[in-house]
């Protein structure tokens, strides 16, 4: 990775006009629940006072050109465990951020056993939209399992949904799937039950989609059950959100259902779902032209990053006394021209140069690829050729034919 100054980093962001969500990352947990992968650092109260009192409001003063301009679309304030500010604490980090009422979009996570009245109350006070109750499942030996705290009860829950419900904010819950059709069932409607605005389902535990059919089942049942709720698209023109299609092909890793009376592309932009700033492997971050401005990091599984356009990403590692930033991806190293030269000297080398008749066009992808850890995935730009041929000689016919065996993950119609 190479270093990205300060100074690099402020001129990067001059030369966008693109919409940009902002990151603040809160890096604390009381404990590190074992599925999780964005796993905070165990609280310290030294370190913690340092984070919020000096590390992160030099931070937003740093980015404050960035902030300051209407590029600016929503705030996430995710982590790690965001709720374990004060009140007191929130309105310090709040005050320190141009415009922050008048952003109309932001969202902020809770873990269920660290929230107060008082808390939502100031983020009502600050034009918050939407509140995140962190849940995952209702089933205590699960949560056990997984080294999650849990709260003493499930009212302490639901007087939170019904709390913030009150003031006027949406409610979103995530479920995970932990291998139990029945209990995901019981999960999404506990909560529907108790008048959540949004569900998010996670697959984590299913990478190869072996459940995926049967997920997308339960979702489906719980539509018909409860006609309240949608299931949300991921784009206006897409009216499905499935974790696999008909054959079973595993297309995502998490779905969302909301309320009919939310006016969900509004809420979110049709990009907010989007929206991480953790250093993760997000691809639909990169397929899009909505930027990303990570903000704040400490000692975390991952680091928090910032992409602008497709042009950039670079992260922040932090040590709660100075940030550092490293350049992950620029465009400029990974010419198209160069990609499609290569994409060519591999066909001839393999199969030979493509007859007449047979024609390829090119787009750019910008994808995550892992390396030997976590925290050396770094970005790469590839190319997508795409072939179209005029007529079925056998010349033509043959080449298609090398060609789908050298490329047999090609959508071949």
């Amino acid at each position: 990775m190479i270093y990205f100054s300060d100074f690099e980093i402020l001129e990067s962001w001059k030369n966008t006009k693109n919409k940009t969500g902002v990151y603040i990352h809160s890096p604390f947990c009381k404990c590190q629940c074992e599925y999780c992968t964005f796993k905070g650092t165990i609280y310290n109260k030294q370190a913690y006072k340092r984070y919020y009192s000096d590390y992160l409001p030099k931070l937003l003063e740093f980015y404050k050109p960035v902030l300051s301009s209407d590029i600016i679309h929503c705030y996430f304030f995710g982590g790690g465990t965001p709720s374990l500010m004060s009140p007191e604490t929130m309105r310090d980090i709040f005050d320190c951020i141009p415009n922050f009422k008048e952003i109309p979009r932001k969202v902020m996570e809770f873990h269920m056993c660290d929230w107060t009245r008082e808390q939502l109350d100031t983020l009502k006070e600050y034009n918050f939209n939407t509140v995140i109750a962190c849940v995952q499942t209702f089933d205590n030996e699960m949560l056990r399992k997984e080294r999650r705290r849990r709260p003493k009860s499930p009212e302490v829950i639901f007087e939170f949904i019904e709390y913030a419900n009150s003031v006027g904010l949406h409610t979103m819950s995530d479920v995970i799937f932990f291998g139990d059709l029945d209990r995901l069932a019981s999960d999404m409607q506990t909560l529907a039950d108790h008048n959540i605005t949004e569900i998010s389902v996670q697959t984590i535990f299913d990478e190869k989609g072996a459940f995926d059919v049967a997920v997308t089942q339960v979702i489906n049942e719980f539509l018909e059950n409860n006609l309240e709720y949608i299931k949300c698209p991921r784009n206006r023109n897409n009216p499905f959100n499935d974790f696999c299609d008909d054959d079973g092909n595993k297309i995502f890793k998490e779905s969302k259902i909301y309320k009919k009376n939310v006016d969900w592309y509004e809420m979110y932009s049709g990009d907010l779902g989007f929206l991480d700033g953790l250093y993760t492997d997000r691809g639909s971050v990169f397929s899009t032209d909505f930027n990303t401005l990570g903000i704040g990091s400490y000692n975390n599984w991952k680091h928090t990053f910032s992409k602008i356009e497709d042009r950039l990403e670079y992260i922040e590692v932090g040590d709660t006394y100075t940030p550092t930033w490293y350049l992950t991806y620029n465009k400029k190293n990974y010419p198209t021209k160069k990609l499609v030269a290569e994409f060519y000297k591999k066909l001839e080398d393999n199969i030979g140069e493509p007859p007449d008749g047979i024609t390829f066009s090119f787009k750019t992808a910008v994808k995550q690829h892992k390396e030997d850890t976590v925290n050396k995935s770094v970005a790469r730009e590839l190319v997508e050729p795409s072939v179209s041929w005029e007529e079925d000689s056998i010349i033509v016919s043959d080449y298609i034919s090398k060609l789908k065996n050298l490329y047999p993950g090609w959508n071949w119609q």
